[in-house]
């Protein structure tokens, strides 16, 4: 069996008419909003998941525009599990 990874994920999104490349999250930054997330309370999580998002591609003033739905879309998408 072989695997062949090539290169890195990159996400291409259009949202309200604006185009955004993002990464998909490595391994490290997983962990790094694990860490982040422990102990918050939900009020505080949208804080933390704007500046994650951030570090993916999509700036944190854009992400303030959004309707809560989509910019948890977002992060369903580039995470490929659906956010609970």
């Amino acid at each position: 069996m072989n695997i062949d990874i090539p290169a890195k994920t990159k996400v291409k999104a259009t949202i309200y008419g604006r185009s955004f490349d993002l990464s998909k999250p490595t391994v490290s930054q997983i962990e790094k909003l694990q860490a982040s997330m422990k102990g918050v309370d939900e009020k505080d999580s949208v804080g933390i998941m704007k500046k994650w998002t951030a570090d993916l591609g999509l700036p944190i003033d854009f992400a303030d525009t959004m309707e809560v739905d989509h910019f948890l879309q977002v992060v369903e998408t580039i995470c490929g599990t659906k956010k609970k």
